[in-house]
C-alpha cells in the first residue's frame, strides 16, 4: 500500500490457499467502530501509517448487505485500495458467520492512497468490528488478502517495518513469505533480525485466522475434538459403497488409456487408492480414486482428440466438441431442475445441496465457455484443451455428483427445514455472494490489470467460465421464488464467487511481478498442502459444533477428509500441485456450506 503520489512499481505477491471457516460466532448487534493502522511504503523508501476507519452494523434493522466507500472515494483512494477494501469486507463477512442480509460497513481514510497491501488488516479490522473485539494497539500488519482468507506477499518490507518502529508499534505482522526480503542494495535481509534491531517484534502470518488471534487474543473458531471416524460415522456405510464403486469405475476408465507414462502414473495412484481402502481409510481411497478418474478421462480426451485431429482435421473435431458441449449443458440443466427441490431434507442436507449441485452448475458454465471459445476457428491446441475441459466436466456430472448425492441422502433429515425461511435466507445469501464475486472481479482488474482477462495460458477456460457464471448470477430468482429456485440461484452464486476467488488465488498463489505484468508460474505445493490441512481442521470444528446442536452436516467433513487424504498421499509426487488444486476446490465448496449454515442459524 502506497500513497497515490508514489505508487510502488514492484509488488510481488504469492499466496497459499487456506479457506478459513468460522464457527457460529455471535456478532455484537450494534454499530461497531474500529481504526486500523495500515502500513504503507513508496518506491523511494518512505513509509508511514494510514489510520483507516471501519464502522459496521449487524442489527436486524439493517435491510441488506451494504458497503459504503463514499469517504474512501472522496479522500482520493486509488482503484487497488478500493477493490481491496470491498474484498476485505466480503471475506470478513464470510468468516464471521453473521447473516450478510443484516450487515452494513462504512470505511474512511485520511488522504489519497492506493495499493492492495492493506487488505489483510482491513479484513481483521472488519471481523473484529463485527464481533465487537478490540484490537491490540501495539500491533500493526501488512499483507494482501485473498477471498479464502489467506495473507499474501507485499513489497517495501523494510520500509514498512521502520515505519512501524517510528510510530512506536511493538509488533509487525508480515506475510510468511516476506520474512526474508531484499533491501534497496539487493541484499537478502532477515525481517525478524531487522525488526529486532529497531525494537520491533516481527512475526509471520499466513492467514486471517492467525492474524485475528494475535490482534484480539481470540480464535476465529473453536478447535474440534472428535476424530475423523467420529465425524463420519453417520455416513460410514454409504462412504464405503461409493468409494468401492468409484475404484471399480476408475479402473474401467483407466483401461481405455493408451499404454505409456500417463497410464502408468495414474495406475500408481489408483493402486494407492486400493491400498487405502484395504486399510479402511475410505476418505483417502475416495480422494485418490477421484483424482485418478479425473486424470484418466482427461488423458483419454487428449489422446483421442489428438488422433482425430490428425485423421479428420480441425473442422470436424471442432464441430464434434461443440455438439458435446451442447449435450453437457442440456444434461447439466436437466440435472439441476430435477435435483434443486429435493423434498424432506434436514438443515444440514439443505445447506449442502447448493454446493453439491456445483458439479452441474460448473459443467454448464464450462461447456458454455467452450462453446463461446470455439465459435470461430481456433488452433489445434485449443481444441485439445477444450476436449480435456469437457471430459473433466462430464466426469463431474456422471460420477462425482451422483456420489455426492448419495452421501447427502445418507445424512440425517432432522431438524426439518422451514421452506419459506430457507428460501428467504438463500435469496439474501445469493445477493451477498454476487456482490462478493463482483468485488473479486474488480480486485483482479485493479490489482493485476486487464491482461488477466486475456491470459494466453488460460487453456482451462477459467475466465470464460467465470463470465458465464457472472451472467447467470445477475439473473437470480426473484425474492419471492420458491425454495427450489433459490437453491439453484445460491448454487450459481456460490460457484461464481468461488471461481472468481480461485482466479484471484491462482494469480497470487503462482505469483506476479509488478502491477499489470505477466504472470510467473512458481507453484508452491507445500503451501497449498498446509492450507488444505488448516481448512480441514476448521471444517471439522464447524461440523462438530453443528453436531452438538443436533444438526448433521457430516457430508462436509467427508469432503474435507478425502481432500486432505488425497493431498497427503500425493505430496511427494509430480502430481502434487494438480492433486492439491482438486482438493482445494472440493474443500472450498464444502466450507462455504458450513459457513452458510452457521449464518442461517445465527439469524
Amino acid at each position: 500500500m502506497v500513497p497515490i503520489r508514489a505508487i510502488a512499481t514492484v509488488c510481488s505477491i504469492t499466496l497459499g490457499l487456506t479457506l478459513l471457516l468460522s464457527a457460529c460466532g455471535q456478532p455484537d448487534e450494534t454499530a461497531g467502530g474500529i481504526t486500523v493502522p495500515a502500513l504503507w511504503a513508496n518506491d523511494s523508501g518512505v513509509g508511514g501509517i494510514e489510520p483507516a476507519g471501519i464502522t459496521v452494523n449487524t442489527s436486524a434493522d439493517t435491510p441488506n448487505f451494504a458497503v459504503n466507500l463514499e469517504d474512501v472515494d472522496a479522500s482520493g483512494a486509488g482503484p487497488a485500495w478500493r477493490a481491496a477494501t470491498a474484498s476485505a469486507v466480503a471475506t470478513a463477512t464470510l468468516l464471521s458467520g453473521v447473516d450478510p442480509r443484516h450487515l452494513s460497513a462504512t470505511y474512511t481514510i485520511t488522504g489519497p492512497i492506493d495499493g492492495p497491501s492493506a487488505g489483510a488488516i482491513l479484513t481483521v479490522g472488519t471481523l473484529a468490528a463485527i464481533r465487537g473485539r478490540p484490537l491490540d494497539p501495539t500491533v500493526t500488519m501488512t499483507g494482501t488478502v485473498s477471498p479464502d482468507g489467506s495473507i499474501g506477499r507485499i513489497g517495501g518490507v523494510g520500509t514498512k517495518i521502520k515505519a512501524a518502529a517510528d510510530n512506536n508499534f511493538g509488533t509487525v505482522l508480515l506475510p510468511t513469505d516476506n520474512l526474508f526480503f531484499r533491501n534497496l542494495k539487493g541484499e537478502r535481509i532477515d525481517a525478524v533480525v531487522y525488526g529486532s534491531s529497531l525494537g520491533v517484534a516481527v512475526r509471520g502470518v499466513g492467514s486471517i485466522a492467525e492474524a485475528y488471534q494475535l490482534f484480539t487474543g481470540h480464535a476465529i473458531s473453536a478447535k474440534g475434538t472428535l476424530s475423523a471416524a467420529g465425524l463420519l460415522s453417520p455416513i460410514a456405510d454409504t462412504a464405503t459403497i461409493v468409494t468401492s464403486a468409484l475404484i471399480r469405475n476408475t479402473q474401467n476408465v483407466l483401461d481405455d488409456v493408451a499404454m505409456g507414462k500417463g497410464r502408468s502414473t495414474i495406475g500408481v495412484e489408483l493402486q494407492a487408492a486400493r491400498a487405502a481402502f484395504e486399510d479402511d481409510d475410505h476418505p483417502t481411497a475416495y480422494g485418490l480414486a477421484a483424482d485418478a478418474y479425473k486424470r484418466s478421462v482427461r488423458q483419454i480426451a487428449l489422446e483421442q482428440t489428438s488422433s482425430r485431429l490428425r485423421i479428420e482435421g480441425s473442422g470436424s473435431v471442432r464441430s464434434a466438441l461443440l455438439a458435446d458441449a451442447a449435450a453437457i449443458q442440456s444434461q447439466a440443466e436437466a440435472t439441476i431442475t430435477e435435483t434443486r427441490a429435493m423434498p424432506n431434507l434436514g438443515q444440514g442436507q439443505q445447506a449442502l445441496l447448493p454446493t453439491t449441485l456445483r458439479w452441474a452448475v460448473l459443467a454448464d458454465a464450462y461447456a458454455g465457455a467452450v462453446r463461446d471459445g470455439l465459435a470461430t476457428s481456433v488452433a489445434d491446441d485449443v481444441l485439445v484443451a477444450a476436449a480435456m475441459t469437457l471430459a473433466g466436466q462430464r466426469a463431474g456430472l456422471d460420477q462425482f455428483l451422483p456420489d455426492a448425492l448419495q452421501i447427502l441422502d445418507s445424512m440425517s433429515n432432522s431438524p426439518a427445514v422451514d421452506a419459506a425461511s430457507a428460501a428467504d435466507f438463500a435469496s439474501g445469501y445469493s445477493h451477498f455472494l454476487l456482490a462478493a464475486a463482483d468485488a473479486n472481479s474488480a480486485y483482479l482488474l485493479a490489482v493485476f490489470g486487464p491482461h488477466q482477462e486475456e491470459d494466453p495460458t488460460d487453456t482451462g477456460f477459467i475466465a470464460a467460465a467465470e463470465r458465464q457464471l457472472a451472467s447467470r448470477a445477475t439473473n437470480l430468482p426473484r425474492d419471492e421464488a420458491p425454495l427450489g429456485e433459490q437453491v439453484q440461484g445460491v448454487a450459481q452464486a456460490i460457484a461464481y464467487y468461488l471461481l472468481s476467488a480461485a482466479r484471484v488465488d491462482a494469480l497470487q498463489v503462482f505469483g506476479t511481478d509488478g502491477f499489470g505484468s505477466s504472470v510467473t508460474y512458481a507453484e508452491d505445493a507445500p503451501a497449498m498442502e498446509r492450507d488444505i490441512e488448516a481448512t480441514a481442521r476448521l471444517i471439522d470444528a464447524g461440523v462438530e459444533s453443528l453436531g452438538s446442536q443436533e444438526v448433521d452436516i457430516c457430508g462436509a467433513a467427508w469432503s474435507a477428509a478425502w481432500a486432505k487424504g488425497l493431498s497427503r498421499n500425493q505430496s511427494a509426487t509430480q502430481n502434487a500441485v494438480s492433486a492439491n488444486a482438486f482438493s482445494l476446490t472440493e474443500i472450498w465448496f464444502s466450507a462455504v456450506s458450513v459457513q452458510m449454515l452457521n449464518a442461517a442459524r445465527s439469524s
